[in-house]
């Protein structure tokens, strides 16, 4: 069953890694989108949580596949330093 504006298996931000809210350790990142004017696109923002190192890219729609490979492609970017990434639970994620 698929409730309007619910999301299903949606997991809360107190499962978080602990040790990302120390913002002690670097490799924390939390993921946003910003809506342009007359939702004709977005920009996808990943920051990270100790430096404040802000990634972002402008795409085309909030379209959950388009910024599921955008993401995964910025991603790779950063691999090997990524220990957790927290999201705010919109439904382009």
């Amino acid at each position: 069953m698929v409730l309007r504006g619910k999301i299903i298996g949606r997991i809360g931000i107190e499962k978080r890694p602990k040790e990302a809210e120390t913002r002690k350790v670097f490799g924390h990142f939390e993921v946003d989108t910003i809506i342009e004017k007359d939702h004709k696109g977005a920009i996808i923002t990943l920051n990270e949580r100790v430096s404040g190192m802000l990634l972002m890219k402008k795409i085309e729609s909030k379209d959950a596949e388009l910024v599921k490979d955008i993401l995964v492609e910025i991603l790779e970017e950063i691999k090997p330093y990524l220990k957790s990434i927290t999201g705010d639970n919109g439904k382009e994620f």
